[in-house]
């Protein structure tokens, strides 16, 4: 051990394989605490010491296909969790501090996430961890999760043939491109809920299940039909940046900024770039089918439709892609994968509404983050949205009416005022009001819980 100006302080260990012995050290690190970490490569262990040198701690790497580990590298990242490459069996081990084994990932292959013989790694500041992949001659770069006390690297898959986004298409209005015949009334569509506007909607199958991106006047949408979402956002002023679809991470669409960085599709976090790179603003925002806008507001913003060739229209998938899987992790085990939910956030809560057993017509009322909300949902179309229940300082308690017609099916106690999906009061004394959209989106359960692993989720009281 060498101290300041390289003045040698003490030395310990002998070669051999009793405790506190080594044979041909390769790699030392240091936990929070000041606590060494000695790889030794011929014993296939690790060993812990304190700074004076004495041994507190030694464990054996494991061994299911008897091949000799040889560990040549050792790295704490800033949770205390100890990476070490596993060569011989073509994987990463986890440790945490007391030598207990928390995870292996990886296995020999060629593909994205496998390994032939690695012996090296880092861990940059923002939690990258990078592997040498010394038999596939690469570096393999890994984002981890560090949210809960057991995380694993997230896996990222390049789309390699890539998709062109649309840029500012035409504008019409939704019941004039109606009569053009080229839209159903089934169709998926996605809108945007202006307040005192109409905001607009977007046919899916016409203008995003072949581009998966739009980059507009209105906003920034992707469509991950994977994830079962479409994701709103604002546009970067004076549109300066613009996204285009790059790929998956843990089955959820990555997007690429024209500014090279990545982001999550569903979150709008930055996964890569700079540390202090802020994550995209969600615009009011819900998914539901074009002849039930149509009826609510037919005057919003709609794109042309022109001869109805001029945009590639294409079905919405209905098999997960394999590339979507093979980026996928393990899945929280609180609902089954593909469960639909609406995950909404407030004040950086966030919270996940199970939505495949709520029938035909239902309002969750629920307080997050010390904010009363609402959760809207219409079966016919399968549509979920969040509002505040506050309106001009008054609390508003609402429920579902099914005898109430198509267009307003919620009402508030206090003033039997009517209510659209869309958050607007159509008849009673609040007429004219709009409610206050909750950041909120509608995906399936495995990607929400993905990007959101300390999620809760919501069980409606008996």
């Amino acid at each position: 051990m060498l101290g300041e100006g390289g003045k040698f302080l003490r030395k310990w260990a002998t070669k051999g394989d009793e405790p506190g012995q080594l044979d041909r050290p390769h790699a030392i690190t240091i936990d929070s605490k000041g606590n060494l970490y000695v790889a030794s490569h011929r014993n296939t262990r690790i060993q812990k010491f304190d700074p004076q040198g004495k041994l507190l701690l030694r464990w054996d790497l494991p061994n299911p296909s008897k091949s000799r580990h040889e560990p040549t590298a050792i790295h704490f990242d800033k949770q205390d969790r100890l990476f070490v490459p596993d060569t011989g069996n073509h994987r990463i081990l986890v440790y945490d501090t007391q030598g207990k084994l928390l995870m292996t990932f990886g296995k020999q292959g060629k593909g994205d996430g496998q390994f032939d013989r690695p012996n090296g790694l880092a861990l940059d500041d923002r939690g990258f961890l990078y592997v040498c992949d010394s038999g596939n001659q690469r570096i393999q770069k890994f984002q981890l999760q560090v949210e809960s006390a057991l995380t694993k690297p997230r896996k990222l898959t390049v789309k390699l043939d890539p998709i062109k986004s649309i840029t500012n298409p035409p504008c019409s209005y939704c019941i004039t491109q109606h009569r053009s015949g080229f839209i159903k009334g089934d169709d998926r569509v996605v809108t945007w809920l202006r307040g005192g506007h109409n905001g607009g909607a977007i046919p899916l199958r016409h203008f995003l299940s072949g581009p998966r991106v739009i980059n507009d006047t209105y906003g920034i949408f992707f469509y991950d039909p994977d994830g079962g979402y479409v994701a709103a956002y604002e546009k970067s002023p004076g549109y300066k940046v613009t996204y285009e679809f790059y790929g998956w991470r843990d089955g959820v669409m990555v997007v690429k900024g024209s500014d090279g960085i990545l982001r999550s599709a569903l979150s709008g976090e930055a996964i890569d770039g700079p540390e202090n790179t802020k994550r995209l603003r969600r615009i009011p925002s819900m998914v539901t089918n074009w002849q039930y806008w149509l009826m609510l507001h037919p005057e919003s913003v709609a794109y042309k439709m022109f001869d109805g060739k001029k945009y590639t229209v294409a079905p919405l998938p209905k098999e997960f892609s394999q590339e979507a899987k093979e980026s996928m992790g393990g899945v929280d085990d609180r609902l089954k994968p593909m469960t639909n939910v609406l995950g909404v956030e407030i004040g950086g809560k966030r919270k996940a509404y199970p939505l495949e057993d709520a029938g035909k017509l239902a309002c969750f009322t629920d307080t997050i983050d010390g904010q009363p909300i609402a959760v809207f949902w219409y079966g016919s179309t399968r549509t979920a949205v969040a509002f505040s229940t506050q309106v001009d300082g008054q609390q508003l308690e609402f429920y579902e009416q099914p005898a109430s017609p198509e267009t307003a099916p919620y009402k508030d106690r206090g003033t039997q005022t009517r209510w659209t999906l869309a958050g607007r009061a159509v008849d009673g004394r609040l007429r004219g009001k709009q409610l206050k959209w909750v950041d909120s989106i509608q995906c399936h359960w495995y990607a929400w819980s993905a990007e959101f692993p300390e999620t809760e989720l919501y069980e409606k009281s008996e």
